[in-house]
């Protein structure tokens, strides 16, 4: 089937109750399709508690965590491009492990 050639599932996850619901089910919806590598990134973080909230809650491991930006949000609304020198350090970090998961 489609999940054959699906190398890795990706479940991006904000610090509430809702997506840390709706990645549940994506998990659990993963591991029945037969997907074997089943990650999290938390989004929009913007404190510890919010790591802790989602590492908690998430039953698949949290490959990193992108912090809150206010000027992405503030350049997506205005339809401008967001490029790699926009982004913190944290966010480049947690982009670069993603990278070497699905190479392996």
């Amino acid at each position: 089937g489609v999940t054959a050639s699906v190398d890795v599932l990706l479940a991006v996850v904000n610090p509430d109750t809702v997506s840390t619901v709706t990645a549940g089910r994506i998990v659990k919806l993963g591991g029945e399709l037969g997907i074997r590598n089943i990650f999290a990134v938390g989004n929009k973080v913007t404190s510890p508690e919010d790591r802790e909230f989602i590492s908690e809650r998430v039953e698949a491991p949290v490959v990193g965590y992108i912090p809150y930006s206010q000027e992405v949000g503030v350049r997506q609304r205005k339809g401008e491009s967001v490029c790699a020198e926009d982004l913190k350090r944290e966010t480049i970090a947690v982009l670069q492990s993603l990278e070497e998961i699905i190479d392996e």
